[in-house]
């Protein structure tokens, strides 16, 4: 069983976050209504995907145990993790 989920998203964004205490997602995470997470196994696909090219990201290694994970299909027909709250 997997024990991490990973969000890719902006350093400045991050640094944001950690300033407010609180990450509420960013871009499409906002407009979902969830944060949008991958697995291990889904990192290569979603950084060439969505992110290839850019530059200044960081990779939030999350341990999903204390948090309400909703798995939800979606590129290739794959289970991928989301966080409806903040």
């Amino acid at each position: 069983m997997l024990k991490y989920i990973y969000k890719i998203c902006y350093i400045k964004d991050w640094k944001k976050a950690k300033k407010m205490g609180r990450f509420k997602g960013v871009g499409i995470d906002l407009k979902d209504n969830y944060i949008h997470f991958c697995t291990v196994n889904q990192l290569e696909e979603t950084l060439i995907t969505h992110f290839k090219g850019v530059k200044n990201l960081c990779l939030l290694e999350v341990n999903y145990k204390d948090i309400n994970i909703k798995w939800e299909k979606s590129r290739n027909d794959d289970l991928f993790p989301h966080f409806y709250g903040k």
